[in-house]
């Protein structure tokens, strides 16, 4: 295959009319790709569904027939001692809309659903027609949090992806709990972003397949000489909510800042939900899995609450320090 001058298959960086585009890295495996087209590919779900356990599940392809009746017909008819599903969901109410309903009948994909069923099942999607991977992907967003799926059906990178004024790390749920993560979206997987704006959004993921390189590890559990964090971790019964920590840093401040981290909307139904509800904050008041301070030698104080789903539940708390806790603080 012969390629054309050097300055086609380039991206100026300083050219922002030009960009989302092909990334200069990415040159190379379009050529490879560009000329592979597979026509009635069939789309399956990795693995079985766990029982009685949710899963932020996502469907990396444009199907062929996207009818969610249609394409979850291995789980038999629409029944909710069976299998439900749940997507869109709306930050102003802090609900999901449940299939089957009038604005929730497709799926889409660059989207996430809670998946939940009675037993194992394999699910086979539908059939869908593979093309090159030219661009970044794009998706649009809410104010608020959003569920977003990967819309490729392999490894990418959220941190080579373009986010602006979205919140630096997103959720993704492990069967139990959320887990804060900045560095990579997994295929067929859902994941929370919170849109710090109070407008609709565009957000575009990077399409360069990283299954076999090594991101850089995250910043985050590294501490600094005057850093240290106290985490916060719930369970009760088979919810937990693991992710919460108080701290300070030298960078910190008082309120709002790019250390703390918003707390993720809690499961459709059973879940335990730990927060620090700062909803006195002059920029972006609401509640927060992660909330650091400035350092402070007198000492520190932070107020959280805990939640369940249901009423007269048995919550277990523990209490973890990392970093350095000044001597004498407990």
């Amino acid at each position: 295959m012969l390629i054309g001058d050097a300055d086609a298959w380039s991206v100026n960086s300083g050219d922002s009319s030009r960009l989302p585009n092909i990334a200069l890295l990415d040159n190379l495996a379009f050529l490879l790709n560009i000329i592979s087209v597979s026509e009635d590919y069939e789309v399956k779900l990795p693995g079985k569904t766990p029982s009685e356990q949710y899963r932020l599940v996502s469907v990396p392809f444009d199907l062929d027939n996207s009818d969610i009746a249609d394409v979850l017909k291995d789980l038999g008819g629409v029944n909710p001692l069976v299998w439900r599903l749940f997507g869109r969901y709306d930050p102003l109410t802090g609900k999901y809309a449940e299939f089957p309903s009038e604005r929730f009948r497709t799926f889409q994909r660059g989207e996430a659903y809670w998946l939940i069923t009675r037993g194992e099942f394999d699910i086979t999607f539908g059939n869908t027609t593979v093309v090159p991977v030219q661009n970044f992907n794009p998706i649009r967003i809410g104010p608020g949090y959003s569920m977003i799926g990967n819309p490729f059906p392999y490894k990418v990178s959220w941190q080579r992806s373009i986010h602006d004024s979205v919140e630096n790390r997103i959720w993704r749920y492990d069967g139990a709990s959320f887990k804060a993560e900045s560095l990579a979206l997994e295929p067929f997987t859902g994941y929370f972003v919170k849109n710090l704006t109070k407008d609709t959004l565009t957000i575009y993921i990077n399409p360069e397949d990283i299954t076999l390189s090594t991101l850089g590890k995250s910043s985050a559990s590294a501490f600094g000489e005057h850093e240290w964090r106290i985490g916060i971790s719930a369970t009760s019964g088979r919810s937990a909510d693991e992710d919460n920590f108080a701290g300070v840093s030298p960078g910190a401040k008082e309120e709002y800042d790019r250390f703390d981290l918003g707390e993720p909307p809690t499961t459709p139904t059973d879940y335990v939900m730990v927060r620090f509800r700062n909803q006195h904050w002059k920029d972006q008041p609401g509640s927060y899995a992660m909330d650091i301070r400035p350092v402070n030698d007198e000492g520190l104080f932070w107020d959280f609450d805990v939640t369940t789903a249901k009423t007269q539940s048995q919550v277990t708390l523990t209490f973890s320090s990392f970093g350095n806790l000044p001597e004498g603080f407990s």
